[in-house]
């Protein structure tokens, strides 16, 4: 009989102190409602350097499940074609969520394009890209679908700190959920269609350098977060 009341006092006890540390774990300080409200349409210039948007170009409708899943997931999703004085074309999209209990950043493009029907034909790589106000630490990759070509270059920052998908993601969200802190997340990818990778990472590369450049120093931030001192070892630089 005291043995089974022990026992059942154990029980009783870790059930307690198992909902007093999952109180204290449940994030409830969301950053998006107390940090400057960040509108993409507004901060990201339609004309900037010699680039403008493309009006002839349209971004590829996604499948009704995939387009479902960002809207359930992102606050906001800009996504723009621009153009440069030679006729080169760059795309850029920016996915927004400010609050991750909704799924941050699940949009990963390694999974998203080959739900499209691509086929990932170079590996995702580490790269410093170099630009005017900073260094970013972003992803290349390839992705092809019949006979088009799309090099790939994304970057993803999570409550302002430029992040990876993976072990750094998981521990940042671990951190945070510590604190007391659902962050916001921000997923900007650019990309072009064209045969020669090298070739197409080198005017993306210009691009982004152009983009930040005049994008307004109040609103750079949040395109461009602070870089983990990490990833300026580990990454392959690209200017």
């Amino acid at each position: 009989m005291r043995s089974t009341l022990v026992r059942s006092l154990v029980v009783l006890a870790v059930m307690l102190a198992s909902t007093g540390v999952a109180s204290w774990l449940k994030p409830m300080h969301v950053v998006a409602k107390t940090s400057p409200t960040l509108k993409l349409e507004a901060i990201v210039p339609t004309v900037f350097a010699d680039w403008t948007i493309d009006p002839d170009e349209f971004p590829i409708p996604l499948p009704p499940e995939l387009q479902a899943v960002l809207d359930r997931t992102y606050d906001q999703i800009l996504e723009r074609t621009y153009v440069d004085a030679h006729g080169r074309r760059v795309m850029l999209s920016m996915d927004y969520t400010g609050h991750s209990e909704k799924g941050i950043l699940s949009h990963r493009p390694e999974v998203c394009y080959p739900a499209q029907g691509f086929t990932v034909i170079q590996d995702s790589r580490p790269v410093l890209l170099q630009t005017p106000v900073g260094a970013i630490d972003a992803t290349h990759l390839v992705a092809r679908r019949g006979h088009r070509i799309e090099p790939i270059t994304y970057w993803v920052i999570v409550e302002g700190e430029q992040t990876r998908f993976g072990a750094h993601m998981r521990w940042l969200q671990v951190r945070n959920g510590l604190a007391g802190v659902i962050p916001d997340g921000l997923l900007i990818r650019v990309s072009t269609i064209a045969p020669d990778p090298g070739a197409a990472f080198e005017l993306q590369a210009r691009f982004v350098s152009d983009l930040l450049a005049n994008v307004a120093p109040v609103n750079r931030a949040h395109l461009i977060g602070s870089i983990p001192p990490a990833a300026v070892t580990s990454a392959v630089r690209s200017r």
